[in-house]
């Protein structure tokens, strides 16, 4: 999935890893951050869905599919993802 969940300005690569959710930070002028732990808690094989501002409050949230079909909702709390 394709999104700014950091809502910098820049679109940011989220994926899947055999840790949760991982997301490649796009800092602009062709400067990228890994960041593996964006979602450990999600488990492994969990699959990003969608990425929409489900609480209102400005910044992206995540829907998450785990390893056994669960959808979970993941706010964005400014850098902190909460579950829903």
């Amino acid at each position: 999935m394709i999104t700014d969940i950091d809502n910098d300005g820049f679109l940011d690569p989220v994926f899947s890893t055999p840790a949760g959710i991982a997301v490649l930070h796009n800092r602009g002028a062709g400067n990228w951050e890994r960041q593996d732990d964006l979602l450990a808690a999600a488990g492994p094989a969990a699959e990003p869905l969608e990425s929409w501002d489900a609480d209102g409050d400005g910044d992206l949230d995540l829907a998450v599919r785990g390893p056994d079909g669960t959808v979970t909702l993941w706010t964005n709390e400014g850098g902190n993802a909460n579950r829903s």
